[in-house]
């Protein structure tokens, strides 16, 4: 691994003290957190029914009835547009908005059925956690990247297949 590489990233290279760095940042989580937020509610809208039947999600404020299903999926078109404009207004614009669009659509896929198959349910939770970090970070330009990302996507498959084991268990 070259030391080129791992300068380029501050988490990596001990350049925490860097402002720029620090904004880049903030706007990635700001970003994703209203995209991810947006995902939440949307995936809550199309579970209310399964919810309703289940012993302990039925209190749930959509399964309940507590919140109605169309100002959930305005709230969700809001935070999702949200996400977006807060990519594009990002020092480096196209990177930050081009990952959270390709994150609400791989998240909106898993959302209108592939959460149905096992293998692609966990893919695309692990996915998002690597395209949360491609979008700050940039593309893959080294060995370090390539290892950081692969081991990223490798925990989050881990923590995403254990929490379903846990849950079926």
């Amino acid at each position: 691994i070259e030391v080129a590489d791992i300068e380029k990233h501050a988490a990596l290279a001990g350049r925490s003290g860097e402002g720029p760095l620090w904004v880049q940042a903030l706007w990635g989580f700001a970003a994703f957190c209203l995209a991810s937020s947006a995902i939440y509610a949307f995936n809550d809208h199309r579970d209310r029914e399964d919810d309703r039947r289940h012993p302990r999600k039925w209190h749930r404020p959509l399964a309940s009835g507590r919140l109605s299903a169309r100002a959930v999926l305005r709230v969700a078109g809001l935070l999702a547009a949200l996400g977006l404009l807060a990519g594009l207004a990002a020092p480096w614009p196209l990177r930050l908005a081009g990952g959270v669009a390709l994150y609400l659509l791989v998240n909106l896929a898993y959302s209108l059925g592939l959460k149905q198959f096992p293998v692609l349910d966990v893919t695309c939770i692990a996915a998002g956690f690597v395209l949360r970090l491609l979008a700050v970070l940039g593309l893959p330009g080294g060995a370090a990247d390539v290892l950081l990302l692969g081991s990223v996507f490798a925990l989050c498959l881990f923590a995403a297949v254990s929490k379903r084991i846990t849950d079926a268990v």
